[in-house]
């Protein structure tokens, strides 16, 4: 008898484990149908936010992006940098190089990788300064990767294709420059 009751709890609450999650699915899809920028918060996290996959970041403390978040009108351009603070300073093996990639909105950018060999002295920042710029109209993300080619064994921690940074993008469109004359 004691295993019935036992089993009927576990039962009971994996039931409404299912139909919660359900009833945020509907909820949010509900929701989505009145408005296209009402979702739920769990259910963001599932699925991610404007249509982009979610990512997992891993920052790593001597990487520092300049801008989180980027906007410029359709057709013209923006920069941020990222500064690498190489900890290993001008050693054997100590050469750290970011790869950048785009998903979202199609974007251009400058250069496709940040590089430091740790050579410019200790505590001093090796800086790469990209451009980014879009000519369609939305949502995108400049996504900053770990290269496959580190001497990883001097880095313990970290490891290839490690999402590094993320720097979000809006490209709106053209802005109408309206003039005014007095009389």
């Amino acid at each position: 008898m004691k295993r019935a009751s036992i089993f009927f709890y576990i039962l009971l609450i994996f039931l409404q484990v299912q139909c919660g999650s359900a009833y945020l699915l509907f909820d949010s899809y509900k929701k989505k149908m009145e408005t296209e920028d009402d979702i739920s918060p769990l259910l963001a996290l599932l699925i991610g936010s404007g249509g982009l996959l979610p990512l997992n970041v891993k920052q790593v403390s001597w990487i520092n992006f300049s801008a989180s978040s980027l906007q410029f009108s359709q057709g013209a351009g923006e920069t941020f940098t990222i500064s690498i603070v190489n900890p290993l300073n001008c050693s054997l093996g100590s050469a750290i190089s970011v790869q950048l990639s785009h998903d979202g909105v199609p974007l251009t950018l400058g250069q496709t990788d940040a590089y430091s060999d740790g050579c410019m002295g200790t505590g001093v920042a090796e800086d790469s300064t990209i451009s980014i710029s879009g000519t369609t109209v939305g949502k995108g993300r400049v996504i900053a990767k770990l290269a496959s080619n580190i001497m990883f064994s001097n880095y313990p921690g970290l490891y290839a294709g490690q999402i590094v940074g993320v720097v979000k993008v809006a490209v709106s469109s053209t802005a109408q420059t309206v003039t005014v004359t007095s009389e």
